[in-house]
């Protein structure tokens, strides 16, 4: 089914240029010729194929799910040029394009590339811009690329693959792979179930929100936030800014150079939470959790089970869980940790801070070998089984039945140990 409106519209147009010079802004009016613009109106039938292709170079583009076979298209695009005539002649030489092939639909603008005048002045002027919108069926696979301009998909889809140049980038409601890129632009996607989910820009956040499969988060510079994921394993990273995690289930790796991290309500894996400048928090983690910063604070709330392995070179390191085995290391900073429902180590523990204060607090019925030390500092112990030495700087014994031994040291600090109930 095929149906074409044009209607051509001439209007007269300016171009406001911002001329930066000396770290001062000036703004500068120049006329900018015309402009000429139409409307394409047109529904092709996707009936046995899966695809629709689009390419957008200047615009912003849409995608919806609309009923039966069809694929509909709506586009307005405006050209500009020195005179009316000739930016309707562009627009009437550079259609746009929608076209069936063997495996689907493809919709494609060309670009067009000109120069308006004013006086002795050219300016170069890139065309036309296009407002597509396109309404296809349901599990309709996708690819589509954005030159410049937001670029937004809305389920359920089949797998996508998304890319804009200079633009926003978002989906939802996608049933398969999705790789959502931008050179600049934040990338989001929304209540997903794929393979494959991979999320990348240059400049911009990374967000995903309700999604299952292998995910891959990256971003240059901007946040990453990940809200209720679930899936084999997550590898996120940002260059710079903070990212965060809500309701993760699986093994995740989430780095960035400069930012804080932190994590909620992990369970089912193993998680790596790492930052080069900033803190790291973690609260309700089922499993393996590595918390590290080479500058920052390190906090730890809510675990149950598994490992923890904690570090900071500059910061302190703060522990309330019930991890069955636990390192904590700082060079600066104090390490308090506070364990819940450990009966005996699963292995060695270390807690460790060549400045500041090391304070363990275990249950009454815990059961460990337990050597402790300072260098320069006191060591205190209210258990029975530990006893300090005459001059105060070591302490050795043994709680309940033994086991693994319990290491606390600190170069320059108190390290103190307290049995709970």
């Amino acid at each position: 089914m095929f149906r074409l409106c044009v209607a051509v519209l001439f209007v007269a147009g300016a171009i406001k240029a911002l001329v930066l010079f000396g770290g001062r802004a000036a703004e500068v009016f120049a006329d900018a010729g015309a402009s000429a613009e139409d409307r394409v109106e047109q529904t092709i039938s996707l009936e046995g194929a899966a695809r629709v292709t689009l390419a957008n170079p200047r615009g912003p583009t849409r995608v919806r799910v609309g009923e039966g076979a069809d694929v509909r298209v709506v586009a307005v695009r405006v050209q500009r040029a020195d005179t009316t005539e000739e930016a309707a002649r562009l627009l009437a030489e550079h259609p746009l394009t929608v076209e069936r092939e063997k495996d689907g639909v493809t919709i494609r603008q060309e670009a067009v590339q000109t120069r308006i005048h004013q006086g002795p002045l050219a300016l170069e002027a890139s065309g036309p811009t296009v407002a597509l919108e396109v309404t296809v069926p349901a599990g309709t696979e996708l690819r589509a690329n954005n030159g410049t301009g937001e670029l937004t998909v809305k389920g359920p889809v089949g797998a996508v693959e998304l890319d804009s140049d200079f633009g926003a980038v978002s989906a939802s409601g996608v049933r398969g792979d999705a790789s959502l890129t931008s050179k600049s632009g934040a990338v989001s996607l929304e209540d997903a179930d794929g393979g494959c989910l991979t999320l990348k820009t240059g400049f911009g956040g990374v967000r995903v929100q309700r999604a299952k499969g292998v995910l891959k988060g990256e971003t240059v510079s901007g946040a990453v936030h990940v809200r209720e994921w679930s899936g084999e394993r997550a590898d996120l990273s940002s260059g710079f800014g903070r990212i965060t995690l809500v309701g993760m289930a699986g093994t995740v790796t989430a780095s960035t150079s400069s930012g804080s991290v932190s994590g909620e309500d992990l369970s089912g894996g193993c998680y790596t939470l790492e930052t080069r400048f900033g803190g790291v928090t973690a609260k309700r983690v089922k499993g393996d959790l590595k918390a590290h910063s080479a500058s920052g604070a390190v906090s730890v709330e809510g675990q149950e089970g598994g490992s923890a392995e904690l570090r900071t070179s500059f910061g302190s390191v703060l522990y309330d869980g019930a991890a069955e085995t636990l390192n904590a290391r700082t060079a600066s900073g104090d390490v308090e940790a506070t364990v819940h429902g450990v009966v005996t180590p699963a292995a060695p523990w270390e807690l460790a801070s060549r400045f500041g204060r090391v304070t363990l607090t275990v249950p009454r019925a815990f059961s460990a070998e337990v050597r402790a030390s300072t260098r320069f500092g006191k060591v205190r112990s209210d258990a029975p089984g530990v006893k300090v030495g005459r001059d105060g700087s070591e302490a050795t014994g043994r709680l309940g039945d033994g086991g693994p031994q319990v290491s606390l040291h600190s170069d320059s600090g108190a390290v103190t140990l307290v049995t709970g109930e």
